[in-house]
């Protein structure tokens, strides 16, 4: 992280415009709670003009890019230029509990947290933007999706295909190209390889129940499985959400 970051967060000036200061009589405004009011009161105690402006973009653009790491390489990067006697830089950290959930645990396979309005599935889409949580499996920083309020928007698809062979699929981490390969035919072959999507060795997962169902719902095929998995670029990922908009659109006939 950039050693500035603190002075780009919050060194913008505040917002809101500045009243003159006019005294008034305590029958003039409400009482207390308890009862007794002061004879004199400035106007501003009451009605505040100016709050605070911060560009919390750097950070997330931060949090953003370092997907997929150790949440705690991850915050140690960010505390190595934080010191705790500087206010301005540990406001940094306020607003980094606010955007990063680290409190997660694991329910019936997913990844969940507490919101002010009860549990929260986190791999699943939700109404906030620039959301991130740390992985209850693999501590890693994982970033929530988000979908529209709007009722009217169409949901997007997950996964777009670049070849017979070669899937574009957002996971948890963000969007990735995968290789995909047949399933040896040999059992013993089967051993010593896994799916990287499912994080499986593949003799293993096949001995499952429903596992031929997944891969026909992940792949297309039953006869495939995930070899090699490669994180897109940021260039690639904006090639990818424009093509499907437009899938999205040609399904919608518009």
């Amino acid at each position: 992280m950039r050693k500035d970051m603190a002075k780009i967060l919050v060194g913008r000036p505040r917002k809101g415009g500045r009243i003159r200061t006019k005294r008034r009589k305590a029958h003039q405004r409400p009482a207390w709670v308890d009862g007794d009011a002061p004879r004199l009161d400035s106007k501003s105690r009451s009605h505040g003009t100016k709050y605070l402006n911060e560009n919390l973009a750097p950070l997330i653009r931060f949090l953003r890019s370092r997907r997929g790491r150790v949440w705690d390489d991850v915050y140690s990067e960010i505390s190595e230029h934080l010191r705790p006697s500087n206010t301005v830089q540990q406001h940094v950290l306020d607003h980094l509990w606010m955007i990063v959930e680290r409190e997660t645990w694991v329910e019936d396979g997913h990844p969940m947290a507490l919101r002010w309005n009860g549990t929260e599935r986190l791999d699943r889409p939700g109404l906030s933007r620039d959301r991130f949580y740390v992985c209850p499996r693999t501590r890693e920083l994982r970033e929530q999706p988000y979908r529209s309020r709007g009722s009217h928007a169409r949901p997007l698809p997950d996964r777009l295909w670049s070849g017979p062979r070669v899937q574009l699929r957002q996971l948890s981490q963000g969007w990735f190209a995968l290789e995909l390969e047949r399933i040896p035919a040999l059992a013993s072959e089967t051993r010593c390889v896994w799916d990287v999507v499912h994080n499986k060795r593949l003799d293993l997962w096949l001995s499952e129940d429903g596992n031929q169902e997944t891969r026909r719902r992940d792949y297309g095929d039953d006869r495939l499985y995930a070899a090699e998995k490669r994180m897109l670029s940021k260039r690639e990922e904006e090639i990818v959400r424009s093509a499907r908009r437009k899938v999205a659109t040609r399904k919608g006939g518009h």
